[in-house]
C-alpha cells in the first residue's frame, strides 16, 4: 500500500475519492489560516504507517498554536489523505504517486477547527482543511469547501466491511461520515465494530 524513501513516500490512490488533533487549549470553532509546521512518517497504535503533520495558526485565536493532524496509510483512509493533499494545492492523481515530505512543509493552508472532548476536558481538534489560499472566515472572505461546489459522493457500507477493518479504519469511517460516536468509549474492537455499525444504520449509512 505504501512505501517509504528517506523523506519520499510512494502512495497508489487507485480508487480512492476525497473524503484531525489539537492541542491541550480551546479556541472558537471555525477557519482559521494556517501553515504546514513540519510532516513526518510515523505509526499508530495499530502499528499502522501514517503521515504525522503539525500544523501551526497564523491567525486570530489560532496565531501562534500548533494543531496535530493524522493520515494513515491504509486503504480505507487514504480518502483524508487524498482530501489534506488536495487542500494543500496537490495534484493527485487515481494512480500511486511519489509524495515528497519536504515540499510539504510551509504550504500555507486553512484548517477547520471544533472542540473536542478529551479525558472529561474540551479542547480545539483540528479537523481538516478546506479549499483555500491562506484566507480564513475570520477575515470574512469566502473559502470553497468542496471542488465546484458539489458534495462528495455518499458511498454506503456493509457490515461485513466494517467488520473487517482495524481500528484505524474504523476511527477514519468515523471520521469520514461525522458519526457521531466516540470509539474511546469502547474499549474492545468487536464493541468498536457494533457501534459504528449501528451509528451507519442510524444516518441511513448501511448497505443491505
Amino acid at each position: 500500500m505504501a512505501k517509504t524513501t528517506k523523506r519520499t513516500v510512494e502512495v497508489d490512490f487507485s480508487g480512492v475519492s476525497s473524503g484531525g488533533g489539537g492541542g491541550g487549549f480551546q479556541i472558537p470553532e471555525g477557519e482559521y489560516a494556517m501553515i504546514v509546521d513540519s510532516v513526518e512518517m510515523g505509526t499508530s497504535g495499530n502499528g499502522n504507517e501514517q503521515i504525522m503533520w503539525q500544523f501551526k495558526g497564523t491567525q486570530g485565536k489560532a496565531k501562534g498554536k500548533t494543531f496535530y493532524f493524522y493520515t494513515p496509510l491504509v486503504e480505507q483512509a487514504l480518502w483524508k489523505l487524498r482530501q489534506t493533499l488536495e487542500a494543500l494545492g496537490a495534484d493527485v492523481p487515481d494512480s500511486a504517486m511519489d509524495i515528497d515530505l519536504d515540499e510539504l512543509e510551509g504550504i500555507e493552508c486553512v484548517g477547520t477547527v471544533e472542540d473536542d472532548e478529551y479525558q472529561g476536558k474540551k479542547r480545539s481538534k483540528l479537523v481538516g482543511l478546506v479549499q483555500g489560499d491562506g484566507e480564513s472566515e475570520e477575515e470574512e472572505k469566502p473559502v470553497a469547501r468542496k471542488k465546484n461546489g458539489k458534495a462528495d459522493k455518499v458511498v454506503k457500507v456493509s457490515e461485513d466491511e466494517v467488520k473487517d477493518m482495524t481500528e484505524d479504519e474504523l476511527e477514519a469511517l468515523v471520521e469520514k461520515h461525522s458519526l457521531d460516536i466516540d470509539l474511546s468509549d469502547y474499549k474492545v474492537l468487536r464493541k468498536k465494530m457494533t457501534a459504528v455499525v449501528a451509528a451507519l444504520e442510524e444516518n441511513n449509512l448501511l448497505e443491505g
